[in-house]
């Protein structure tokens, strides 16, 4: 598994699977409750869920709506490319990027395709997110730009050292993103410059998690970096050993670090002390989903695990 479960109403967690399957299961038991096999391929996108309806994209090169009781597919549309970033829900719309650079909204309804646009070289893991009216969305040409969610045209793009793999985090008018070449940036929105910039060793393909006062970036020298929000002053370091530091999560008490060395660690966002870990049997390269004090997540060793620990 690499995408992140999706916890819905009652029960139920649509997860992805790279086994080319879209489950719907029962999150208390993990027994599946349906199974979407429309795709072509693996998924790698993490989904979004929206009322009745699940969107996700698929290595096929296609975005699909699924029902979310029944497992049926309502549509889909030929992106040409895989889609690997999460998609973004506006209203009305649902906009995903493609592997190729582009950017698409289509609407929720019937798939339609409203407009398409050039984003860059590859929107690899950078999910849009929205800020205003425009979506923003990195590519790995080194750019974060916004896009007009009406029209799809570009407003602005703000140009960095590194290819920008992973999404930004956003607080308010400021975006925070982190680069390959280790470069992190904190982007004033309203005016488009940054506030900080702090070079960290080994860049990052996902984006930093949000913590009460910090910000918590995983490398790829196997570390997890905690710097202050404000300042980008390091303030505490972990150490996963010499595998990649994976996608950081946080619920506000825990902070929650998965590696490419199978291991997933919860440790304090005070102070980064370790709290307790789970060990899987491969590498933990995709996403943690946490809701309402349980926390689901994927490894490579073909198993979701999913542990109440609160």
């Amino acid at each position: 598994m690499f995408a992140a479960p999706a916890p819905c109403a009652g029960n139920l967690l649509v997860t992805p699977s790279c086994d080319g399957v879209l489950y719907g299961i029962n999150r208390r038991t993990g027994r599946p409750l349906w199974e979407f096999r429309g795709a072509g391929k693996d998924y790698h996108c993490s989904p979004a869920v929206e009322g009745k309806t699940v969107f996700v994209g698929n290595d096929d090169g296609r975005f699909y709506a699924v029902g979310l009781v029944s497992g049926n597919e309502v549509w889909n549309v030929e992106a040409g490319s895989p889609v690997w970033a999460k998609p973004l829900l506006a209203p009305g719309l649902v906009l995903f990027g493609t592997l190729d650079g582009n950017l698409f909204a289509a609407r929720r309804t019937d798939g339609a395709v409203l407009w398409r646009s050039s984003a860059g070289r590859c929107v690899y893991l950078s999910d849009p997110v929205r800020w205003r009216d425009l979506a923003l969305v990195g590519t790995t040409d080194g750019a974060m730009s916004a896009f007009d969610l009406e029209s799809g045209k570009r407003a602005w793009s703000f140009r960095t050292r590194g290819a920008v793999a992973g999404g930004p985090a956003l607080e308010g008018d400021v975006a925070y993103f982190a680069s390959r070449s280790g470069l992190c940036v904190a982007l004033d929105l309203r005016t488009r410059r940054p506030l900080w910039e702090r070079k960290l060793k080994g860049g990052t393909i996902y984006a930093p998690a949000l913590l009460p006062s910090s910000l918590l970036v995983g490398t790829g020298a196997g570390l997890a970096y905690a710097l202050d929000r404000a300042s980008g002053k390091t303030l505490w370091i972990l150490r996963t050993g010499r595998k990649r530091a994976g996608c950081p999560a946080t619920d506000g008490r825990r902070a929650f670090v998965p590696g490419w060395d199978g291991i997933l660690r919860a440790v304090s966002p005070s102070d980064g002390t370790l709290l307790w870990t789970l060990r899987t049997d491969a590498d933990i390269r995709g996403f943690v989903t946490l809701d309402n004090g349980w926390l689901f997540a994927g490894s490579l060793d073909k198993s979701l695990y999913a542990v109440k620990y609160r």
